[in-house]
């Protein structure tokens, strides 16, 4: 039962970093010591791993952690 919800949840996961790198970032990034998620520079990052053809779901949220620590 436990990995059918878990599985779930990573495609909603998935499908929510997609959604990300198509969003618009804000205008500026508001300096904060962890980025936020519509920060200009996280979204950049993961568009550029996106086009680089990196669509791996693992991968993308290694990119988005990474990107978002400072």
């Amino acid at each position: 039962m436990g990995k059918a919800n878990s599985k779930k949840k990573l495609d909603k996961k998935a499908e929510k970093l997609l959604r990300l790198a198509s969003a618009k970032p804000k205008a500026k990034c508001c300096r904060s010591r962890t980025r936020c998620m519509k920060c200009p520079v996280v979204i950049h990052k993961l568009q550029r791993e996106i086009n680089a053809g990196n669509v791996n779901r693992d991968h993308l949220l290694k990119v988005v952690a990474k990107a978002r620590k400072r």
